[in-house]
């Protein structure tokens, strides 16, 4: 259990970082602002473990789906 609210923490605190830094006022459909993980204070290494995470839990029917920005 305590394994599974460690990545329900993980999930929430990324999903959070990302919509807080996306300027979603002013960006345009076709102009969303990019960057690198490590130029926004993240790591790719654990972002790509995170999407492999999310895939498992909903291939093994644990979550009924989940989007990884």
């Amino acid at each position: 259990m305590r394994h599974i609210n460690r990545f329900v923490a993980a999930l929430l605190l990324a999903m959070a970082t990302t919509l807080l830094s996306l300027p979603s006022a002013y960006a345009q459909p076709n102009e969303l602002p990019t960057a690198t993980p490590e130029s926004v204070g993240m790591q790719a290494g654990k972002l790509d473990a995170l999407a492999q995470r999310l895939s498992k839990e909903v291939e093994e029917k644990k979550l009924a789906g989940a989007v990884l920005l």
